[in-house]
């Protein structure tokens, strides 16, 4: 075997193979959604391609990987949720312990005293058993889906008590406020003014959540965090140009008061992004969505899991999510 890094600017090349690789694998490993997401330029990293060959100079692994630098070390954050992908794997028909050994040795050749970091490896997969002898755990987390019932009825025998009535209580204040209630589903890329208003409101919820006080320093932030919602998250640049993109958007008298982002992929929705406008809280207007969505359009058009990707909020379970563990690896 032979490897060699390239620089993401020249991912083109190797377009036609990518695609071929990463047939079975999720959307994260696509070639659309790799390109997608490398072509953000945060301050100070650099984006490569870690890419195997054979004896026969037929490829057979391809890795992206993002670099930046410390002091006295390089950090290579190869896979995972740092790197807008939220489920790991090296792009490859079979990955092998070679395979992995080789890639690792390139990288240590090329970059000085490397840090090579993980994430978002799905447990019991081939790489996650290969990791298990050859690295450091760092993080155990968790991620939920929910699989798509064959009718309504089946479905509901899952959900809780208190889930169905949370469910009938959020139509009841809906109706009682004198609120009309719908949402929508988009595909595809969506115009700029909504997406604007889908950022803004992301961007408003970060802020109530996590800067309150009116000091200098929160003022900074505010304004930093302004920045990265706008020009360095994925999530906005997604919504502009990647045409696998899936939106439900929830509607109060004609207000979009919350949504979901995601991303088609086969018979799954993977969800990258859930936001709800805090006016409307009380209201439970994205989960009443999400259970309308499962029950309706998503039975109708034959999916398979409703994917809320890492993270355990609780909401995920009481739409009846089955978890799985992801870990996240150092290799030193």
């Amino acid at each position: 075997m032979n490897v060699s890094i390239i620089p993401f600017k020249k991912i083109e090349s190797i377009k036609d193979v990518w695609k071929v690789l990463s047939k079975n694998q999720t959307i994260f490993q696509s070639y659309e959604w790799n390109a997608n997401y490398l072509k953000i330029k945060m301050r100070g990293c650099r984006n490569y391609i870690c890419i195997v060959k054979d004896d026969n100079e037929d490829v057979v692994a391809i890795l992206p990987i993002t670099v930046f630098k410390r002091i006295n070390k390089t950090n290579i954050i190869i896979l995972g949720k740092n790197n807008y992908v939220d489920y790991g794997d090296i792009i490859s028909k079979s990955v092998t312990k070679d395979i992995l050994a080789v890639m690792v040795d390139a990288i240590k050749k090329k970059f000085t005293n490397p840090a090579i970091e993980l994430q978002g490896i799905i447990e019991n997969t081939k790489l996650q058993k290969l990791l298990e002898a050859e690295a450091v755990v760092t993080a155990e987390y968790k991620a939920v889906a929910v699989r798509i019932p064959h009718d309504v009825d089946e479905y509901n025998a899952h959900l809780t008590k208190s889930t169905r009535q949370n469910l009938r209580t959020a139509l009841n204040r809906m109706n009682t406020d004198g609120l009309s209630y719908r949402y929508e589903i988009h595909e595809g890329t969506i115009d700029k003014v909504l997406v604007e208003k889908l950022v803004n409101l992301h961007l408003k919820r970060n802020i109530e959540k996590n800067l309150t006080s009116s000091s200098i320093h929160n003022f900074l932030r505010k304004v930093k965090q302004n920045f990265v919602e706008r020009y360095v998250s994925v999530i906005p640049v997604s919504m502009r140009s990647y045409k696998g993109s899936w939106y439900l958007l929830v509607y109060l008298n004609d207000i979009i008061v919350g949504y979901l982002y995601g991303l088609r992929d086969n018979n799954c929705i993977r969800v990258l992004q859930n936001c709800v406008d805090s006016d409307y809280r009380r209201y439970s207007p994205v989960f009443r969505a999400c259970y309308d969505f499962i029950t309706k359009e998503a039975i109708e058009k034959s999916l398979e899991w409703l994917d809320f990707t890492s993270g355990d909020e609780d909401y995920k379970y009481r739409l009846n999510g089955k978890e799985m563990i992801l870990y996240s690896y150092k290799i030193v």
